[in-house]
């Protein structure tokens, strides 16, 4: 998992995420469990994911959520999520 952050954030923070990857048959299923203390409020933030499909031999192709990881690396193709906080 990669993390971009603002150049001032505290990055030792992530190590904060848990998340995990398993395979079950022919799905993935990717979680991460984001702390309460990331959140002021209800926030909007950009997200991306990708997952690349290897043989051993190097990248084949990938399957992603929105642009901007695969192929051009620009955070401005991310999508946003709405992270709400819990009740």
């Amino acid at each position: 998992m990669v993390y971009n952050f603002p150049a001032d954030a505290d990055k030792s923070s992530a190590d904060k995420i848990k998340r995990s990857a398993v395979r079950r048959g022919d799905k993935s299923i990717f979680q991460a469990v984001i702390p309460v203390e990331f959140f002021n409020e209800d926030m909007i933030c950009g997200f991306n994911m990708i997952y690349n499909i290897n043989d051993g031999s190097g990248r084949r192709g990938y399957l992603a959520w929105r642009n901007g990881i695969g192929d051009r690396k620009k955070s401005a193709d991310w999508g946003f999520i709405l992270l709400k906080q819990p009740k």
